[in-house]
């Protein structure tokens, strides 16, 4: 065998081995994370597919304006893996990994096998980033094996009207777990119309059958809810809610969000970034195979801007294109230097990121890493607070909890009092926030609940100066008359104090923390 041949041969297996090796080890840090606390929205869908175990829609106990999908994926994922911490992150390593596989899919479309294996060992690692809160379990995390498998049947079989349908379905679920994902639909569109050269009687029959298939989970999911006696209570949050909560944030507040969350990711992998700048700039020059990639970055970037609040979860649905075009650099400087430069430049990245996240990644304790991602929020502390009042609750006692903090029903395993395990919507500036307030008051009067958990965490509820007081007036007053403090939770810089019962030391319930009040 020549040197040549050897060196060929050689590099068929060390590109494999290195993206498998650098999948693994994103998994392991995964399984160092499966106990990671819950963050809120984590805590939402937990209860809410816990309710749905239990044979309850979601919209009826408990409200929210996210789309029913995502509440179905954790009922799944925690019928199969357990209603726990560890059973949801178990789920969220499967999604990831079926994630990978469509990255690895993708790009050996576009960039050959080689290019395949570089963008999944890439992603991998890419979504796991404290930046873009990659270890945690959020919808876009759950979301995108459908939209990315949706991408690459468009993209590998543009002719076929079976698979243009196939690739509507599963785009349509990716839009049902959150609304986010049907932004990707229009690199559909745009690929279909202009990019796959066929006749154009056929381009628009392509697009209307995926539209038809992207339709089909929206309809079951009405045809669901209204079985359900759910359909009006859904139809008011992800709709008529939703538009008003997505219209808060103005243009210029958005630029200024969206930069300073750009800064963030930048600053975490300026290696990946600079792969990516780079990967641009040759796609860009391409006629016809570089618009693809770029368009499915377009279509990527919408699905961040609902809102304009760019929340950094929500860039986990910017990461595989990303990825992508940072493939095509590395593919090109093979291509243009050595033939090394690939697996180089992967490791480089990689190893840049490392030096950079891998404190929290590896090393520092996981409630740390809950305060040093998520800040002031309380979920660190969210265990022993459920493990307290699951100790002092009967197992059909209801509680409520005053602030959005809905982790604490899922892990109590208690069920609200209130359908409102979010207090955002009561503080908004937006014309159902009197009358929202009205109803927690009232169902929280109705239901008696054996515990009240009050959370004086400014990011819990986000009080505005317009926003009414009216709630806590009232419980100023509901609590001294049928409750008794038996728990404070201060939170510090660097954790937080526990007092319960006989060891509550000073009660000021002015002070940032967790208020635990029990029924008299």
């Amino acid at each position: 065998m020549s040197e040549a041949m050897h060196q060929t041969a050689l590099r068929q297996y060390l590109i494999p081995a290195t993206s498998l090796l650098l999948i693994a080890v994103a998994v392991l840090i995964r399984i160092r994370f499966l106990s990671f606390p819950l963050e809120r929205d984590e805590g939402e869908y937990a209860y809410m597919g816990s309710l749905i175990l239990e044979g309850i829609a979601p919209y009826l106990e408990s409200y929210n304006m996210k789309m029913p999908g995502i509440y179905g994926i954790y009922a799944v994922v925690m019928g199969v893996f357990g209603e726990s911490i560890t059973g949801i992150r178990t789920g969220l390593i499967v999604f990831n990994l079926a994630s990978v596989a469509f990255v690895f899919l993708i790009a050996r479309t576009w960039f050959g096998q080689t290019g395949g294996w570089l963008a999944a060992g890439l992603y991998s690692f890419a979504s796991v980033l404290p930046s873009i809160h990659g270890m945690s379990a959020n919808a876009e995390q759950f979301l995108l094996p459908f939209a990315l498998g949706g991408v690459w049947l468009v993209i590998s079989q543009a002719e076929s009207r079976r698979v243009a349908m196939a690739a509507g379905v599963l785009m349509g679920i990716a839009m049902i777990i959150k609304q986010h994902g049907a932004l990707f639909t229009v690199f559909a569109g745009i690929f279909y119309l202009f990019i796959t050269g066929l006749p154009w009687r056929q381009r628009i029959l392509q697009t209307s059958l995926f539209g038809c298939g992207c339709l089909l989970p929206f309809l079951i999911t009405l045809v669901v809810m209204y079985l359900s006696d759910a359909i009006d209570s859904f139809l008011f949050w992800t709709f008529a809610y939703a538009l008003e909560y997505a219209t808060q944030v103005s243009a210029v507040e958005g630029i200024k969000l969206f930069a300073l969350q750009l800064i963030v990711m930048i600053s975490e992998a300026p290696a990946l970034w600079l792969g990516f700048a780079i990967g641009c700039f040759m796609l860009g020059r391409e006629r016809t195979a570089g618009y693809a990639p770029l368009v499915l970055l377009g279509a990527s970037l919408l699905t961040t801007l609902p809102g304009l609040f760019f929340r950094p979860h929500y860039f986990i649905l910017l990461m595989p294109a990303i990825c992508l075009i940072c493939t095509a650099a590395l593919v090109w400087l093979a291509r243009r230097f050595h033939k090394s430069t690939d697996v180089a430049g992967l490791l480089v990245i990689v190893i840049a990121t490392l030096l950079g996240s891998g404190q929290l990644l590896l090393i520092a304790p996981l409630d740390s890493v809950s305060r040093a991602v998520y800040g002031a929020n309380p979920f660190a502390e969210s265990d022993e607070v459920a493990a307290y009042i699951k100790a002092n609750t009967a197992a059909d006692d209801r509680i409520a909890v005053l602030g959005s903090e809905p982790q604490i029903y899922f892990l109590s395993e208690r069920r609200a009092a209130t359908g409102y395990i979010y207090t955002y919507a009561l503080m908004e500036d937006q014309p159902f926030s009197e009358q929202m307030q009205l109803e927690m008051i009232q169902e929280i009067e109705t239901a008696a609940p054996a515990i009240i958990a009050y959370i004086n965490v400014p990011n819990s509820w986000l009080v505005k100066p317009e926003s009414s007081r009216r709630i806590f007036n009232w419980f100023s007053r509901y609590e001294q008359e049928h409750y008794t403090l038996v728990g404070q939770v201060l939170l510090g810089p660097t954790g937080a104090t526990y007092y319960w019962d006989d060891a509550l030391d000073n009660p000021n319930p002015n002070r940032m923390g967790i208020y635990v009040f029990k029924r008299r």
